[in-house]
């Protein structure tokens, strides 16, 4: 394997190292960073803008052909139907750092597209994410069962304990190297898929079993970041078993995984509207009976969709201002509504800021976001982007051939898109780097399909 490696790195172009080096450095964000224009700045970032002009030059010099052409409508419409909302921005400066970042990511999405072009590249990229989750996962969960041992359930850089988890989870969030828990949960998401499609397509018998090892480490990880975006993992792990899965065995794990679905989803719908932690259990030894009691107040996170409509219904065509809606959030908040109908025992630092006015949110979800930053014009580029990326996907998948290389990768990054999707309802999914990764190799050109795994007999 080690052999494999360096030959793949010798034989790669400076552009296609970089890109390997930026995809080991995502995970690391929240460590290596800082803030411009209240955007967080990656120094992998910086990996990037050398990726870019190395890039660039190949294709000047090589006259390369420009891969993702039948995308470039969606990729244009995007950026530039954010950006009519400007003419409503309170804060031109943050929407002209939200509408670079989105530019960036596309950018990034159209270089992983092309340099891809390979089925040796793109399962080179797929092991790097793949293992570096696994040893970030590893490191996590070691971590998560030295503070239950102990008892020490303090926030620590990996893990996290407020009163929230006290109530709710009762052991600490799993965040690895991200700000939060569920940006964790969305890397270990794309993490796993590619973890699928490796298995699925290794020949390699140790190889193959390490990845197997790999997969349930991950999988516990991503569980015990005690995220509701579990449910967006869970619905993609059905589809793939659906499509790709074989006997009795599957089958049983198929309805499980079905069950565990339709529960996820319907404890996080519940708490999405009503706090509901703690859940109480009182006895009543006079009357012999036991009652149970829960917290019937508005969740925070149905406060988000409020807001998000009440900005929309204001400036429905170009909305507040891409980036702005921070900025705005104060102007559209019934706060007499808040502080009656909203429960705050699960997040006590949220009263003070209530009384003064301060609370402030950002959207948590990219369609509602949406609608409130970019009116309906920016919303029909959302949608018109990710039906025309999904239609590409799913031709993609048809016409290959099934249990080839293409069948697999198309089908299990068809899966996960579907399980984002229904995460980007509390999740801002445009902002973030792994994902752009992941549907860019979902749609990357391939020089041979019929390569398959030449390169794997060099190595036996």
């Amino acid at each position: 394997m080690l052999k494999s490696v360096l030959n793949i790195w010798k034989e790669s172009g400076r552009e296609e190292r970089l890109l390997y080096l930026y995809i080991i450095l995502i995970p690391f964000i929240d460590y290596f960073s800082f803030t411009v224009l209240n955007k967080k700045i990656l120094y992998a970032d910086f990996v990037f803008i050398f990726l870019f002009i190395a890039w660039v030059t190949k294709y000047i010099t090589t006259r390369l052909k420009h891969r993702l052409i039948h995308l470039k409508f969606s990729l244009i419409f995007l950026p530039a139907l954010f950006a009519v909302s400007f003419f409503n921005s309170s804060g031109i400066s943050n929407s002209i750092a939200e509408l670079l970042g989105l530019i960036y990511l596309i950018i990034l999405f159209i270089l992983v597209g092309n340099i891809l072009d390979s089925q040796r590249k793109i399962r080179f990229v797929l092991y790097l994410y793949f293992f570096v989750s696994a040893v970030l996962s590893l490191v996590g969960l070691g971590l998560f069962s030295w503070a239950m041992a102990t008892g020490d359930l303090r926030t620590t850089s990996f893990l996290g304990y407020s009163t929230m988890e006290s109530m709710a989870h009762h052991f600490p969030r799993i965040d690895l190297t991200f700000e939060s828990a569920n940006m964790a949960l969305v890397y270990l998401h794309i993490a796993l898929v590619f973890g699928i499609i490796l298995f699925l397509t290794e020949k390699r018998r140790q190889l193959k079993a390490l990845i197997a090892s790999s997969l349930p480490i991950i999988l516990a990880t991503a569980f015990f970041t005690g995220s509701r975006r579990f449910t967006g993992l869970l619905l993609s792990l059905l589809l793939i078993l659906s499509w790709y899965g074989r006997g009795r065995i599957i089958a049983a794990l198929k309805y499980l995984l079905f069950l565990g679905f339709l529960i996820f989803l319907a404890v996080s719908i519940i708490t999405s509207i009503w706090v509901v932690f703690p859940v109480k259990v009182t006895k009543d030894n006079i009357g012999k009976n036991i009652g149970i009691s829960a917290n019937y107040g508005y969740s925070i996170h149905y406060l988000l969709p409020a807001v998000s409509l009440n900005m929309f219904k204001k400036h429905p065509f170009v909305g507040v201002g891409l980036g702005t809606y921070n900025r705005n959030f104060k102007d559209f908040v019934d706060w007499e509504w808040l502080k009656t109908s909203f429960g705050f025992e699960a997040y006590p630092g949220y009263v003070e800021l209530v009384k003064e006015k301060k609370l402030n949110f950002d959207p948590h979800s990219v369609f509602l976001g949406t609608l409130a930053e970019t009116g309906l014009l920016g919303f029909c580029a959302l949608i018109y982007f990710l039906v025309t990326y999904a239609v590409t996907l799913v031709g993609r998948f048809r016409r290959s051939s099934h249990f080839t290389f293409d069948n697999i990768l198309s089908g299990c990054i068809w899966a996960c898109f579907i399980g984002f999707i229904l995460n980007a309802l509390t999740l801002d999914i445009l902002s973030m780097r792994h994902f752009w990764l992941m549907l860019a190799i979902g749609v990357c050109g391939r020089k041979n399909n019929s390569q398959s795994y030449e390169y794997l007999k060099k190595d036996r």
